[in-house]
């Protein structure tokens, strides 16, 4: 609860723009919810944009950086397209090493290989019943495995996030 009662402070808090307080949530995210914290918006064109990433080890930040350099093909299958259309959570508890349907090309699983995920949580930022964007919560070298109690707090962390965007 301390967790949320941060994200609320840092959400409420009078910042310039929305993608600083994303940042803001994505800090907080990281290490306490994920090691890896993707957000992205939907912009006026219907694309994805990833406004935020953060990495817990900074080594691997520029890895996790690099995630942006693949934006979504909606030709393709992909979670986080799916997510935003069904406006319902993707939840991997654990990784497969192949992670099918989880990749878009060969580049993008290598990367992905490198970062070494082991749990992954998808979730629509949606507000008056709008679709808004993405938050995607990854754990690498904790181990973690994200259950049910951690699918509530980033459901109500996602909830909270989209009414800022």
């Amino acid at each position: 609860m301390e967790f949320l009662s941060e994200a609320t402070a840092s959400l409420s808090a009078a910042v310039p723009d929305y993608e600083a307080t994303l940042e803001r949530v994505a800090r907080l995210a990281v290490p306490a919810l994920a090691d890896v914290c993707l957000i992205d918006v939907v912009e006026d064109d219907g694309t994805l944009r990833r406004v935020t990433t953060r990495h817990a080890d900074p080594i691997q930040s520029a890895g996790a950086q690099s995630l942006g350099r693949f934006p979504l093909d909606p030709t393709r299958p992909d979670p986080a397209l799916a997510v935003l259309q069904s406006g319902r959570p993707f939840i991997v508890p654990e990784v497969p090493r192949s992670m099918t349907g989880i990749a878009q090309h060969q580049e993008h699983l290598a990367l992905l290989r490198s970062m070494g995920a082991s749990s992954l949580m998808i979730l629509p930022l949606t507000a008056r019943l709008r679709a808004l964007g993405t938050i995607t919560f990854v754990t690498t070298s904790s181990g973690r495995t994200y259950g049910d109690e951690d699918r509530a707090l980033a459901e109500e962390l996602a909830r909270r996030a989209a009414l800022v965007v």
